[in-house]
């Protein structure tokens, strides 16, 4: 088992139909949450029990502003004020040093600078998720299962076939 190393993580945005990384990027996260229905059951004894419903994710991030207007590089500060402005559906996708990048789409719900005496001008913005996030690892996963199964076979040990990809890729 290994660790992933924060400086491997990075958050890019699709521009001009190229994934490019924000720029200065000092750290970014990524959250997702669920509703849940509350229910009851015969066999819960008068105790509440509950079941996932909606689902939802959102992105935060923050950097050093460069003096950028336009990079062809990176995603200067400039230009995600200017697409969060145009309200543009965002494609994304984070590296995280596996190999395996998680990608979707989202928009730019805020984005704000600080501005303090010696120091550089920082940022930091937040989005939140247009549809269900996805994972290269999964969708590897998944189309082989289908693959597999559509063809008559079966996949016995799950766990095991995860592992065989894990160490392919």
């Amino acid at each position: 088992m290994g660790f992933i190393n924060g400086d491997l993580e990075v958050l890019f945005f699709k521009v001009d139909g190229v994934y490019k990384p924000i720029g200065c990027l000092t750290s970014n996260s990524f959250n997702e949450e669920v509703d849940m229905l509350n229910t009851t059951t015969r066999q819960g004894a008068g105790w509440e029990s509950s079941r996932p419903t909606m689902q939802r994710f959102s992105i935060s991030f923050s950097g050093i502003a460069t003096n950028d207007v336009y990079s062809s590089d990176n995603v200067s500060y400039a230009s995600i004020r200017e697409l969060k402005r145009q309200r543009t559906l965002i494609d994304w996708k984070i590296t995280r040093g596996t190999g395996f990048d998680d990608y979707g789409q989202a928009y730019i719900t805020n984005i704000s600078d600080s501005a303090e005496v010696e120091s550089f001008v920082s940022f930091e913005g937040s989005m939140v998720g247009y549809g269900e996030p996805g994972n290269d690892f999964y969708t590897i996963l998944n189309s082989y299962i289908d693959r597999v199964t559509t063809d008559g076979g079966i996949i016995e040990n799950e766990a095991c076939l995860k592992s065989y990809l894990e160490n392919l890729y």
